[in-house]
């Protein structure tokens, strides 16, 4: 039956608390053995989507530093999530500092608000 495949508003509520907005700004990872400059394309309030062809083993730590705005620039450490190859590969942040958070929340909600606005 369909009903069973509805999700339960807390699956909603999280969704919502991770809800990535499009973001576009330059960002440098290492771990793995592997680091590079990529883009990220999305960013939430507990993580980010990475743009990169390179293919990171899931839960893999890599350090992440990004660079928000001119002048702006914050280090996260994060967990792979998942990876698509070719495409990207999604980053879940596991050490954050309060300073970072605010201004990531800050972004998030603004470009979020942007997009509800021009729909």
């Amino acid at each position: 039956s369909r009903r069973s495949s509805i999700p339960e508003p807390e699956v909603y509520a999280k969704k919502r608390v991770n809800q990535r907005a499009p973001f576009l700004c330059e960002a440098y990872f290492e771990g793995g053995g592997i680091s590079g400059l990529t883009i990220i394309s999305s960013l939430s309030k507990k993580g980010c989507k990475l743009d990169t062809s390179s293919s990171i083993a899931k839960g893999t730590t890599l350090l992440i530093k990004i660079k928000l705005q001119p002048g702006c620039k914050i280090e996260v450490l994060g967990e792979v999530i998942y990876t698509v190859p070719g495409s990207g590969i999604g980053i879940e942040f596991i050490a954050l500092d309060t300073e970072s958070e605010r201004l990531i929340e800050d972004l998030v909600e603004k470009v979020g608000s942007q997009c509800v606005e021009n729909v």
